[in-house]
């Protein structure tokens, strides 16, 4: 997938990722993958947001609640996405 332009389009496009979206960013030697599952409620709603990321096949991946994926772990994870 091309990087957004900016840091705030790639912020929006990740917090608002539909259940078992995937998206694969290359980052010159590997590639990025990033992952969302969503727990929904009884009544169909969504209640968490699970976000997975990892660099390549060797490495697990980090998994963290919509609540904790800060801003500064978007921005790492943005830097390291090749143009």
């Amino acid at each position: 997938m091309k990087k957004p332009n900016t840091f705030e389009e790639f912020e929006k496009l990740i917090l608002n990722m539909d259940h078992r979206e995937r998206f694969i960013f290359d980052t010159g030697k590997k590639f990025m993958e990033i992952y969302c599952t969503v727990k929904l409620s009884q009544r169909g709603n969504p209640v968490n947001y699970n976000f997975s990321y990892w660099n390549d096949k060797e490495t697990k991946p980090v998994n963290r609640q919509k609540e904790y994926v800060t801003a500064d772990i978007l921005k790492s994870i943005y830097q390291q996405i090749e143009a």
